[in-house]
């Protein structure tokens, strides 16, 4: 397994946490609704950069770079 591959799992699963842990804190009245919505979106966009080859430049970049 390569750096770039580890690295591409790694943010989708930080960005299904992210969505887990906010929707989990959201349903028990501890997490305001403009805070939620923020991290969802933050979840949403690190499951995008793991998962659609358009957003993982970065990725790729630091792969060709080891």
């Amino acid at each position: 397994m390569s750096i770039a591959f580890l690295a591409k799992i790694g943010l989708i699963m930080t960005g299904v946490i992210v969505m887990v842990l906010t929707f989990l804190l959201h349903s028990a009245k501890k997490l305001t609704v403009n805070l939620a919505v923020a991290w969802e979106a933050i979840g949403i966009g690190l499951i995008l950069v793991g998962t659609v080859p358009f957003f993982q430049v970065g990725v790729i970049y630091w792969q060709e770079e080891q």
